[in-house]
């Protein structure tokens, strides 16, 4: 058949992953011309990528809409010409594939008299207006749709001053619909009606199925960067992992490109909801019989600061389950406190180890920054520990949970260090691993505002060490709270390649919140990302358990707490609905919503 392609690509900094050109490889082969609209910027290297495929290369304006790049790709070559051939395909760049020959599709496809088709259908939302459509990320139509004058108003009725809301709504969703009572006939290469009524959108909720199951040769890159409040109201939440890690064992498509644009182009969080970056390691099972052979292999030290000497024989107690190979620095700011460590230590015939006298300006991470700049690069991957008192909470059990949580989770026993050393050989990708945020005690009213008094600053911080990345107030950093946190060095070459001062960091006394030091707190995740790498989080499966205790009371706690406020609202408009004034107020206000939704129906 015949073919004319237009593929649609949008990306802000105008980068041309491996993604892209996996997918034009083969897709192209079945085009006798093809297009790439570029919604926005194109690198130089980018369009040097594209132009192996094509010479017909468009950039126009950025526009957030798939469907208005698709309308340049048609006037860009004219209704005259577009009648020309058999079949016009318009595609997008949030398709992601193959996993299976495109020729296995069209082959399939050319057989069936049809108009035009799609890859994917959604369904009819219960309560909604709207009937069964073809998502746009994919659209095919035959000569005899090219050639309807219809067709050819539809294109031109687009309007660029719409908002994607409303193009998605006047213009995709109802596509098949008006065109199929125009007597077109139209179809999907996906038959999936045996799941409409498990969910009105299959392509976003049962990727693997599509591809196990029905051959599907591509998949939804949303799938990966969901909202997730979207995802938990719709699915039990692993559809994303469950994809990524079947195409990881069970097919030839290269899942490094999947990573690789994701951490370049999306919030850190809305991967890490979707991925589920959470790891419970044992404590006392090895992963892997691979550990003997790594540790002669990789480099590994740990950092640790030292600043209240009292705290020291707990940090000794948990720095002893360290295997012998990893190297061990310890910093601290006065002679005396070095010494005490030096003579705590020698009951543990430990023989790798530095010890280092830094400024105590900058607390934990003026050593990291400055007094282990020149320690970091010698190794593979590290550690980083501290004692922690946090004296302005009260009672001081809550803060003595918190260090406990943090050096538990961290250095539990020397079976779990070799389980956290695994899993960095396991994900490449994997840049920081840290215990996840307390939410004990006062901590609880933290959760959901990750970001403190922090915000600002570490924005301000990004921009200066030229962080692309997208940091967003309303998603939550993935960040190690509390300053504790395994690392691959390569991951923070760029906040340890800044010439960090002492003169940098607040005097003391340091406030609880809305310093530098809590920015840089928060900030490294980014850093990790900037470089292409993932952050997640660690516990040990016995601290899982006391975890799930915790977590499990206090949603429920919060959930009592809603529903009471809840019913006393409830208790206080009853009483207005009740009296004169709500008697006169309440159809006049029912009068207007039944006005809006009738406006809204009819734009």
């Amino acid at each position: 058949m015949k073919r004319l392609g237009i593929y649609v690509f949008c990306d802000k900094d105008g980068i041309v992953d491996d993604y892209i050109s996996y997918f034009l490889n083969d897709f192209i082969q079945h085009f006798q011309e093809f297009l790439i609209v570029c919604n926005g910027i194109l690198t130089k290297d980018g369009r040097q990528i594209l132009q192996k495929f094509t010479h017909h290369i468009l950039v126009c304006e950025h526009r957030d809409e798939e469907l208005w790049g698709y309308k340049k790709g048609l006037e860009y070559f004219g209704w005259d010409t577009l009648k020309q051939f058999e079949e016009v395909i318009l595609v997008n760049d949030v398709l992601m594939g193959p996993v299976y020959p495109f020729q296995i599709m069209f082959s399939h496809m050319d057989k069936k008299d049809i108009d035009f088709w799609g890859i994917f259908k959604n369904y009819e939302k219960r309560d909604s207006d709207f009937p069964e459509y073809i998502s746009s990320c994919f659209m095919a139509f035959r000569n005899r749709m090219i050639q309807s004058k219809e067709f050819q108003k539809y294109w031109k009725r687009l309007s660029c001053c719409q908002t994607q809301e409303k193009v998605g709504q006047q213009y995709e969703i109802i596509f098949a619909h008006y065109f199929e009572q125009l007597d077109f006939k139209w179809s999907t290469y996906m038959d999936t009606e045996d799941m409409k009524h498990r969910h009105y959108a299959p392509a976003i909720v049962f990727p693997v199925e599509l591809i196990q199951d029905k051959k599907c040769p591509v998949f939804i890159k949303t799938v990966f960067c969901q909202d997730y409040k979207w995802v938990i109201e719709n699915t039990i939440g692993n559809t994303a992992r469950r994809l990524y890690y079947f195409l990881q064992k069970s097919s030839d498509y290269p899942t490094d490109m999947i990573l690789k644009n994701l951490l370049r182009t999306q919030n850190l969080a809305s991967l890490y909801h979707c991925f589920h970056w959470n790891y419970i390691l044992s404590s006392t099972l090895l992963a892997s019989e691979q550990i003997p052979a790594i540790l002669k292999d990789k480099k590994i030290g740990v950092i640790v600061y030292s600043y209240y000497s009292d705290l020291a024989e707990q940090l000794i107690t948990y720095i002893d389950n360290l295997p012998s190979e990893i190297d061990l620095y310890f910093f601290t700011n006065e002679k005396q406190k070095a010494d005490n460590l030096k003579i705590l230590m020698e009951k543990h015939c430990r023989e790798n180890i530095e010890y280092r006298l830094v400024q105590n300006r900058g607390r934990d991470l003026g050593s990291l920054l400055i007094g282990s700049r020149d320690i970091v690069s010698r190794y593979d991957y590290m550690g980083f520990i501290h004692d922690k008192k946090s004296a302005h909470l009260y009672p001081g059990t809550i803060g003595e949970g918190f260090f406990y949580k943090c050096l538990e989770n961290m250095l539990s026993s020397t079976a779990y260090i070799y389980n956290i050393i695994q899993l960095f050989e396991e994900n490449p990708r994997l840049g920081i691993l840290s215990p996840s945020k307390p939410i004990h005690a006062g901590f609880q009213q933290d959760v959901g505002k990750e970001w403190g008094a922090n915000f600002k600053m570490t924005l301000q911080l990004a921009k200066e060490l030229e962080l692309h990345v997208p940091i967003d107030e309303e998603q939550p950093p993935i960040a190690p709270l509390g300053d504790f946190f395994w690392f691959r060095p390569e991951a923070l070459r760029i906040l340890f390649n800044k010439e960090w001062n002492y003169a940098d960091f607040p005097s003391e006394p340091v406030g609880p919140d809305g310093t530098l030091l809590h920015a840089i707190e928060r900030l490294y995740p980014f850093v990790a990302q900037e470089a292409g790498y993932f952050s997640g989080y660690i516990t040990t499966a016995e601290y899982a358990e006391l975890e799930y205790t915790n977590w499990n009371y206090s949603l429920g706690a919060a959930n009592q707490t809603a529903y009471d406020c809840w019913t006393k609202l409830r208790e206080i408009v009853d009483v207005f609905e009740n009296s004169i004034i709500g008697k006169i107020a309440y159809p006049i206000w029912r009068f207007m919503q039944l006005l809006q939704r009738y406006r809204r129906r009819n734009e």
